[in-house]
């Protein structure tokens, strides 16, 4: 593990925009995280309900064996592992089918085939689920690929579904923002900061696919600020942390040159993308990231030229 060690933390007058951005992701959870943990409560109920989770698994297969134009060969592989039985392949097979807006919005009109009464039951169920998503308070803030708004592709940068997403977040936007807000403005770092998490939503919109699954957090705008430093500084050493094992010599500190971060980041998310089954199959915006770091590099390079400044 390796990671650009930014060892200091500008006060709020030093840096006001960097502040600001924390105090408003703070502001946002506290007012959304009641509500949201309710509706979430109710929507773990069916998210456990292994009868739930096999039916609908047979039945998104069932799906995609019928639409195999609308997807991958891996994933078409993944739907025929689920039709010969595999609990594990069924259950992982439901989680993709409430990401699939082609497969929810017609979930109501399919056919029906083998056990009816299962169907039925289903049918019962995914209508009170959907309805429990539509009240979810990451409804209206969140971005969702599938019905993509300008006002969402912003929003969705403030709002966090954990403490703990929040928090490392937080931290990183503290370290950057420390570092960069002084070098390029305030103004300057608050452009690229919401232009990298709307360029990561429209890379997330188009190389992952519209999915219903709303999407939340700073990782794209913060992933931009990640490649504006990287570019911006190029050859300028910053200091690492690394850590291979707990013994001398395993873990410390280095300098490296600044394009370090770039290629850090890079393969961490491109070995996260291609270890999941398109973008559905996973809790984590990869593109989302990448797109957003691919806005700092060009903010640095077209923007603030990409030389190495010097203060």
């Amino acid at each position: 593990m390796i990671i650009p060690w930014l060892n200091f933390i500008l006060s709020p007058r030093q840096a006001p925009v960097t502040w600001l951005l924390l105090f408003f992701n703070l502001i946002v959870f506290t007012v959304t995280q009641t509500p949201r943990d309710s509706v979430e409560r109710a929507l773990n109920k069916y998210y456990r309900d292994a009868y739930f989770l096999n039916t609908q698994g047979a039945i998104y297969a069932k799906f995609i064996t019928r639409n195999p134009a609308s997807y991958s060969e891996l994933t078409q592989e993944k739907a025929q592992q689920a039709l010969t039985g595999d609990r594990k392949s069924l259950q992982t097979m439901a989680g993709y089918a409430l990401r699939d807006t082609f497969f929810l919005e017609s979930a109501l009109t399919l056919p029906v085939s083998g056990d009816t009464v299962a169907m039925q039951i289903w049918r019962k169920k995914i209508q009170k689920l959907r309805s429990l998503q539509k009240i979810h308070p990451d409804k209206e803030l969140a971005f969702i690929s599938s019905h993509p708004t300008w006002v969402q592709s912003l929003t969705y940068q403030f709002t966090h579904g954990n403490l703990w997403h929040l928090i490392s977040n937080g931290i990183f936007l503290l370290f950057l923002g420390s570092y960069l807000e002084p070098l390029i403005g305030s103004a300057a770092f608050l452009l690229a900061f919401l232009i990298s998490g709307v360029l990561g939503a429209l890379i997330y919109t188009v190389v992952g696919g519209t999915t219903a699954i709303p999407m939340i957090g700073a990782s794209g705008s913060v992933s931009g600020m990640f490649g504006l430093l990287g570019t911006h500084l190029w050859r300028r050493p910053i200091r690492f942390f690394y850590f291979i094992m707990p013994a001398d010599g395993y873990w410390g500190f280095v300098y490296l040159p600044a394009w370090i971060i770039l290629v850090h980041r890079i393969i961490l998310d491109m070995t996260g993308y291609f270890s999941t089954v398109e973008e559905i199959g996973s809790s984590v915006a990869f593109t989302t990231h990448l797109g957003g770091l691919l806005a700092g590099m060009l903010l640095a390079l077209f923007v603030f030229r990409g030389s190495e400044t010097t203060t």
